[in-house]
């Protein structure tokens, strides 16, 4: 990776920067599971790559580096910890991520010379957050922790630094976005949203601690669901396609989880997967149908426009 950027600063190609961002996401993977270290070295190097992007204006280059933070930040997490917590604590950590990584596009979003930067972000935060609050909401989870529960939570070192790290990064970027965006109304709902949840996320850490399992995988359950209908929301009255099909995805996906996590114990194998199979392809036909209306609206408004 290190031996491409040169070429890329003297012949200005943007086919080598995406493979330097690519083998520097590779890179600390392999590194990161094959030695059993956090690859500390990784982050000048990601800054190294992503200021090459920006010299280059390459939002594709910024779109590939992103999720290799989360990858990094992930592994690191998993090696940093015990075994039994290691899982509960760094999706923790990556959730809070894509908060990070969503508001600094925002921050782009409201400077001029930086706009165009602002979809990777968007594109890398939105998922990375959600994918991460998803996977905290399966039981199964929750019950191969179910020792941090009942011993009572002990945050690791690392955690506490990153998460720390992270929720000043959240509060510098919110403050900024709305000093700056006061009278744009579409701006300031997405940072009120993206604020919250970041609140609430390290509330639900403290009352798993305080209250037991089943009460912290209620809470997820209750932010996941109230973040996507919140990104469906948004997504519509700022007419923005991107956030509908992201909380759309969610929301099958939540709904097929919830089937499984629930039900699967109290029918019979047969009938499960018959009514299963039947609510999915009605729900997942008026969802898509509903979906096409409301972006083809959008389109034909925007034309008119």
């Amino acid at each position: 990776m290190l031996g491409i950027i040169p070429v890329v600063l003297v012949c200005r190609s943007l086919s080598v920067l995406v493979e330097a961002s690519l083998l520097l996401t590779l890179w600390t993977l392999l590194e990161q599971t094959g030695f059993q270290h956090s690859n500390l070295l990784y982050l000048p190097l990601f800054i190294l790559v992503m200021a090459v992007a920006y010299k280059v204006e390459s939002q594709l280059a910024v779109g590939i580096t992103l999720p290799g933070l989360a990858v990094w930040l992930g592994i690191a997490g998993i090696l940093s910890m015990r075994e039994t917590e290691a899982f509960f604590f760094t999706l923790f950590l990556t959730a809070m991520l894509g908060i990070l990584i969503y508001i600094t596009g925002n921050v782009h979003g409201i400077r001029d010379e930086l706009v165009h930067m602002k979809l990777p972000y968007q594109l890398t935060g939105l998922p990375v957050f959600f994918i991460s609050l998803y996977l905290l909401s399966f039981r199964v989870l929750a019950d191969a922790s179910d020792n941090i529960f009942q011993e009572g939570i002990s945050y690791p070192p690392f955690f506490l630094a990153a998460l720390l790290t992270i929720i000043a990064g959240i509060a510098a970027g919110g403050i900024y976005v709305h000093t700056k965006s006061r009278h744009n109304k579409r701006i300031i709902r997405e940072n009120i949203f993206l604020i919250m949840a970041a609140v609430l996320l390290p509330v639900i850490m403290v009352l798993a601690g305080m209250i037991g399992e089943g009460a912290f995988v209620a809470a997820v359950n209750i932010l996941l669901f109230a973040c996507i209908i919140a990104v469906v929301v948004i997504g519509y009255s700022n007419r923005e396609p991107e956030w509908i099909n992201i909380g759309i995805v969610f929301f099958v996906l939540d709904v097929i989880a919830r089937y499984f996590d629930f039900f699967w114990d109290m029918l019979p194998k047969s009938l499960f997967f018959m009514a299963g199979g039947a609510l999915l392809l009605i729900g997942g036909t008026l969802l898509e149908r509903n979906r096409r209306k409301v972006i083809h609206g959008m389109k034909v408004n925007s034309y008119e426009a």
